[in-house]
């Protein structure tokens, strides 16, 4: 577990997949100290519970609609301008000093 937990601590839960209907049983363990949940077998999630359009599978920019296209375009250059920003703060304010 996340926190260090055993794992023959962990309570264990049964939940059928809904999203796609398919109804597949999936086993999560649940901490008793942190309350983390964690999949019970990493590999059960493959992409053949999944259908082929699926969101997460579309990684590539030339796949992306034209709207998530801008998106993404927007995201890297907010980015950019805020490391230049930082950048040229640091320069501005020199190096941290530390405070006693």
């Amino acid at each position: 577990m996340a926190c260090g937990n055993d794992l023959a601590e962990a309570q264990s839960f049964e939940v059928k997949e809904k999203m796609f209907g398919s109804l597949k049983p999936f086993i999560y363990l649940q901490c008793p100290a942190c309350k983390c949940l964690l999949a019970s077998d990493f590999r059960q999630s493959t992409e053949a519970d999944y259908p082929p359009n699926y969101y997460s599978f579309s990684t590539s920019p030339d796949e992306l609609s034209f709207r998530k296209k801008l998106k993404h375009v927007r995201r890297k250059v907010a980015i950019k301008i805020a490391y230049q920003v930082s950048e040229r703060l640091g320069r501005w304010l020199g190096a941290p000093r530390h405070i006693l």
